[in-house]
């Protein structure tokens, strides 16, 4: 009888292994999610940075097929559009299932993909959502690199600075912040009265503060 009961706990273990579930100490399982080791990286003498934060921070992820997981331990390479996370041994992993959505709990902040390409970006750049419903203001975050050498030094040193870019996205078209021509092409469907709302109020849409009111103005009208 305990052979029968091992050999069936040995079963059941590896066809948890082969199905990317990822089982917590609760004894729970997070369907649809895997990973994969991170190898160690060498130190390098670099200043900046291109992950959300050098530290992970608990999050919920929110999977490609809906599913949640919450209280992770989690960062976002903001270059490679990588996410990485704490498993439930304390090791570093990437994961290989498609995330979609996620919230940094401690900080509120909102990362996301799966918008239309626009520029260099595709559906798998992460934006950091600002407003969201039928209409959204996004944050492209993009880097400069320099890499330079201080005098009398021979260690090369990079230095990584962060640009960051307005977008405005709906169902109708995604449209980076510059003129009011460009913005209007988000509010295809209530065109009449978004530009009755912008003349009214007299917005340039040049300033952050201006496509954010009208975003929110254009999701009032939708809900």
């Amino acid at each position: 009888m305990k052979k029968i009961l091992i050999s069936t706990c040995i079963l059941v273990s590896i066809v948890m292994a082969t199905s990317g579930q990822v089982v917590s100490q609760t004894g729970s399982t997070l369907q649809d999610f895997n990973g994969k080791p991170i190898p160690k990286l060498e130190a390098s003498e670099t200043t900046g940075s291109f992950f959300t934060d050098e530290e992970y921070q608990r999050a919920i992820m929110v999977m490609a097929n809906g599913k949640q997981i919450p209280d992770m331990k989690v960062k976002l390479n903001l270059k490679t559009n990588k996410v990485y996370y704490i498993d439930e041994t304390g090791a570093e992993m990437e994961a290989v299932s498609k995330v979609k959505r996620i919230i940094f709990t401690d900080k509120g902040i909102v990362y996301e993909n799966g918008f239309p390409a626009i520029n260099k970006q595709d559906q798998q750049t992460y934006y950091q959502v600002v407003i969201s419903g039928k209409a959204s203001l996004l944050l492209l975050h993009t880097f400069i690199e320099i890499e330079y050498k201080e005098f009398n030094s021979a260690t090369a040193t990079k230095k990584i600075d962060k640009v960051t870019e307005v977008f405005g996205a709906s169902p109708n078209a995604i449209t980076q912040e510059h003129k009011e021509d460009d913005v209007m092409v988000l509010f295809a469907d209530k065109k009449k009265d978004v530009y009755s709302y912008i003349t009214s109020n007299n917005l340039k849409c040049k300033k952050r503060t201006d496509y954010e009111n009208v975003i929110k103005y254009y999701n009032s009208l939708a809900n």
